[in-house]
């Protein structure tokens, strides 16, 4: 009725004949017997490759499209994945584990085009059987080598380079003895080249155990998909059945699609930790010797003016407690941001006196923003602005609705200017970050304005989102 490949055929026999085969039946009485003849000539397990899948025609055939249909979207999301990690190593040269995971996308790929309908015999249909098996097998060995490179460039010291160069030369001994040797050798030591399998991976597994135990990004998630890897394997070579959620795990390749996808999560964590990192970045910009230049200010004017000496105690108190009461992108009401601004203001006017003005020209207050994006506009127009003016300066700090529902945030100085044609030092690491920021949260930007009168002037758009009256006061 059905046969897939055929009795005595060799090595050299056509990949496509071991195609999965869909046939059916009507019997003409109430009982009858299905004979099955196995031969192993392939493969040196012994029993069934895979299951039989009985039931009516119709059902059977829905099942046939249904797993083609979920091998051709895992095929489609593998190389969606692949190319995802190799874009992201090409922008991010230094991140040589997003290479290994494209690396190991692509082995997985491999086994999609030689398991299962042999895809691969449709590319090249006169492929022979040992040349698919071949395939298979050096998947293998390579898999567990990327795998073990990855922990090792991953999560640092975890993983001994002794451990990686020797899994180098056993991957590199296995692939020629796998190249090398006729196919019935080959298939002869499968079940040792699964045990060695089964051992690397307990390793790497408890590798990754060590990791998530310390508490490493990512390690509980990779740490879940290797169990899966590490089970089904076991299963394979010590339990006999193949039932049918069997063929669906180990055709899909569930247990490697959960390792590239906890990737692609732990990516995202990465990404996540990186916008956390932003924030905490642009609190270490303020800089020691401004902490000492205010409280020695401070202490200066308290040997004459104790009274105002507490008061610019208290505006330095309000000065760090803007910069570390925040996390991530809080938003904020924009009467707590210019609290931050009046106290720098307070600070820096210690210092300089009248030579630094610093007007207000506030027409809302009741909308909210991101954490410190004025004060650094702020101080890079008296830093780069008005300290280099021989003369006195003032900076004006404006805000205004304007339309399509957006607020106007600027800061304009009368300084020495700069040239919009060169890379000022007014566009420094802080301004970096502040521009960083508006492109994630609302695909803006900084806008810089350079009048030919000199001065400068900064503004940035975005959109009014009205504080609600817990939101607008300050703690």
């Amino acid at each position: 009725m059905a046969q897939n490949g055929s009795f005595s055929d060799t090595e050299f026999a056509p990949a496509s004949a071991y195609r999965t085969q869909l046939c059916g039946f009507t019997s003409e009485s109430s009982s009858f017997d299905i004979v099955l003849q196995v031969e192993n000539n392939a493969y040196g397990v012994g029993g069934m490759w895979e299951p039989v899948i009985f039931g009516t025609y119709e059902q059977v055939s829905l099942f046939n499209r249904l797993i083609s249909n979920a091998e051709a979207s895992a095929m489609a999301g593998i190389i969606v994945i692949c190319l995802f990690f190799f874009i992201f190593f090409a922008a991010q040269r230094g991140e040589k584990d997003m290479l290994i995971l494209s690396g190991i996308g692509v082995l997985v790929l491999l086994r999609f085009l030689t398991d299962g309908d042999v895809v691969l015999s449709e590319i090249f249909p006169k492929m022979t059987i040992a040349f698919v098996g071949r395939i298979q097998f050096l998947t293998l060995p390579w898999t567990q080598f990327l795998l073990m490179y990855f922990v090792y460039c991953a999560y640092g010291n975890l993983v001994r380079k002794w451990q990686v160069v020797t899994l180098l030369a056993y991957s590199i001994g296995l692939s020629l003895f796998i190249l090398l040797f006729p196919f019935a050798t080959v298939i002869s030591a499968y079940r040792v080249i699964n045990l060695m399998l089964l051992f690397v991976m307990a390793a790497i597994t408890a590798q990754l155990t060590r990791a998530a135990w310390k508490g490493r990004e990512g390690a509980h998630l990779l740490l879940g998909a290797f169990c899966l890897i590490l089970l089904l394997i076991f299963y394979k070579l010590f339990l006999p059945d193949r039932s049918t959620g069997y063929y669906l795990l180990t055709n899909l390749h569930v247990d490697y699609l959960m390792f590239v996808l906890a990737q692609v999560a732990v990516v995202a964590l990465r990404y996540r930790h990186a916008q956390e990192l932003e924030i905490a970045h642009l609190k270490g910009q303020i800089r020691p010797h401004f902490i000492h230049n205010s409280l020695t200010s401070i202490i200066s004017i308290s040997r004459t003016e104790p009274d105002r000496s507490r008061e610019l105690l208290v505006d330095f108190s309000s000065y760090l407690r803007g910069f570390y009461d925040y996390e991530r992108d809080e938003l904020v009401s924009f009467a707590q941001e210019l609290d931050l601004v009046r106290a720098y203001v307070a600070l820096e006017q210690a210092r300089f006196g009248e030579k630094m003005r610093v007007e207000y020209c506030v027409e809302t207050e009741d909308f909210l923003l991101p954490a410190l994006l004025l004060q650094p506009l702020v101080e890079n127009a008296i830093v780069h602005g008005l300290r280099e003016k021989d003369n006195d300066g003032t900076v004006t700090v404006y805000v205004r609705r304007i339309k399509n529902g957006k607020v106007r945030l600027g800061v304009r100085d009368d300084g020495v200017g700069f040239s919009l044609k060169s890379t000022p030092a007014r566009r420094g690491v802080g301004i970096e970050n502040i521009n960083r920021r508006l492109a994630r949260l609302y695909r803006t930007a900084l806008v810089y304005l350079a009048p030919q009168d000199g001065g400068c002037e900064v503004y940035l758009e975005i959109p009014y989102k009205e504080a609600t009256k817990d939101e607008g006061l300050a703690d």
